[in-house]
């Protein structure tokens, strides 16, 4: 939902209470499968990866990361319960409102939290859009590490845009898109990069950011 002025904690708070109890706006489909195309429901499927390096110092590093929602660029607001303080660590059933700054106007995006993994070599969290979202869809934020060692952080998202305004603007939504994962993927290589443990690495690319 857009505005012209930042909202006051008790908007969000209010549309967080209305998008509570609503039914979600998209189905979750598990968003497995190759990024960068259209599914058979007519939502756009993108994937971006980026190797966060290796050891158990650096996994933690990222898992808490994850944990306390450290994956979002600094242009992004992630808002919850009454939205005066910080948000608490994801669980399923939870519910956010992601708020972000486009066009000229404060974008207010309501999502549930629908899933949530923690096992040893994997911390995953999924959330599914809500009235009022300017996209219909969904978005996981997934850790892995290999048998190696090797730590990966992937974004992975399904989304049709909704508001009439962003359908106007679909270009520039869609640079937006991208511009939020590429810059979750940067802000976890930061929070990861002094934690990274210093073993020697095969011969190979310099780690970096990949499209899945």
């Amino acid at each position: 939902m857009p505005s012209l002025t930042h909202p006051t904690a008790d908007r969000l708070a209010g549309l967080l209470t209305a998008a509570a109890g609503s039914d979600p706006t998209h189905r979750p489909g598990g968003l497995e499968g190759p990024g960068d195309r259209w599914t058979c429901g007519g939502l756009l499927r993108t994937g971006h990866r980026v190797d966060l390096g290796r050891g158990p110092t650096a996994f933690a590093a990222a898992r808490d990361t994850l944990r306390r929602w450290g994956q979002f660029p600094d242009w992004v607001e992630v808002r919850a319960g009454d939205c005066l303080g910080p948000p608490p660590p994801p669980r399923a059933g939870g519910h956010l409102c992601i708020l972000a700054r486009g066009g000229g106007l404060w974008w207010s995006n309501p999502v549930r939290i629908h899933e949530v993994r923690d096992e040893p070599d994997c911390f995953s969290v999924a959330y599914v859009t809500l009235p009022g979202h300017v996209c219909r869809g969904e978005e996981r934020f997934a850790l892995t590490r290999e048998a190696d060692g090797r730590i990966w952080y992937d974004v992975r998202a399904d989304s049709q845009l909704a508001h009439p305004l962003a359908k106007l603007a679909g270009p520039l939504v869609r640079r937006r898109q991208a511009e939020f994962a590429r810059d979750s993927l940067a802000a976890m290589r930061r929070a990861v990069a002094p934690a990274d443990e210093l073993i020697p690495r095969p011969p190979g690319p310099t780690p970096g950011l990949i499209a899945a």
